[in-house]
């Protein structure tokens, strides 16, 4: 955003909406700690309906406001880790993963102190139980990219059977040759819920 002219304290951006989208939602932030994102909520604009919004049929429609919804709970979610985390290199959603669930996981490249800050690629390498199960490689995407933080992220799927889970950053370059961001060489470790099955009316069910 960039001030405007002859308005203190008033900041600007032009936003480019393409005519399928029905919402925007969206939050303020300094590129650091501070947010105004209404209570954690985040803000809405919705879109006039012009000729091409109004020839969407309904299951299209439906689809979008249900992406635009999905989105904006996740990137309220984040953004809560985010604030929660500060200076954390990554974060996983939930934050204690569960077994037999997918989950995602958040790492803020600019603060790899390994050298991905400037890798134009980074994955998420993953096992489970020491690697000895469920092993993944995710190739991230940028989710948020503001004034010295650069958050990617991607979905990854957790084994029934995981008690823990084994991880490290890379720029997808094999070998020596690549770039590896893995607790110098001893790799992270995440939590996972326990489950426990409890005897109940016609069975038994987990808690």
């Amino acid at each position: 955003m960039t001030a405007c002219p002859g308005c203190e304290g008033v900041f600007t951006l032009t936003l480019n909406v393409p005519p399928e989208y029905l919402e925007v939602n969206y939050a303020v932030t300094d590129g650091k700690d501070k947010w105004e994102s209404n209570n954690g909520a985040n803000y809405l604009l919705r879109m006039k309906q012009g000729a091409a919004s109004l020839a969407l049929d309904i299951e299209k429609e439906k689809d979008v406001i249900e992406e635009a919804n999905r989105l904006a709970m996740d990137n309220g979610y984040a953004q809560e880790m985010a604030r929660k985390n500060p200076g954390a290199l990554f974060f996983t959603c939930p934050e204690k993963l569960v077994p037999g669930a997918k989950a995602k996981v958040y790492m803020d490249k600019m603060r790899s102190l390994a050298g991905l800050a400037e890798s134009p690629v980074v994955n998420f390498v993953c096992g489970f139980n020491e690697w000895a199960i469920g092993n993944q490689t995710v190739p991230l995407k940028c989710n948020w990219n503001l004034d010295g933080i650069d958050w990617w992220t991607g979905e990854f799927e957790v084994p029934e059977t995981a008690v823990e889970m084994n991880f490290s950053f890379s720029d997808g370059v094999e070998g020596a040759d690549g770039i590896w961001d893995n607790n110098d060489d001893n790799d992270f470790n995440a939590q996972i819920k326990k489950v426990y099955m409890i005897p109940c009316v016609g069975g038994w069910k987990s808690e």
